[in-house]
């Protein structure tokens, strides 16, 4: 369990890092809310999506592009 925290946590710092935010995030309501791009609900889905992704799939990386699809699967949601 503490494993997982610890690799979530991990993972939203490199998320805050690769959209170069520079206030502190701790959750991925906070990466959300500093990215403010398009609608926050489909941002938060998608933000969700891969955090889970790159936790679960140690083949998935925290990579624009793996973000462009877990926004896709998202928008997917929404329609």
């Amino acid at each position: 369990m503490t494993k997982k925290a610890n690799h979530k946590f991990d993972t939203i710092h490199k998320i805050k890092v690769l959209f170069n935010i520079k206030s502190e995030c701790k959750t991925e309501e906070d990466i959300v809310e500093n990215i403010g791009i398009g609608d926050k609900q489909v941002e938060y889905v998608t933000i969700k999506l891969f955090v889970d992704k790159v936790i679960h799939n140690k083949n998935f990386g925290v990579t624009i592009d793996n973000y462009k699809i877990c926004k896709d699967e998202a928008k997917t949601l929404f329609n």
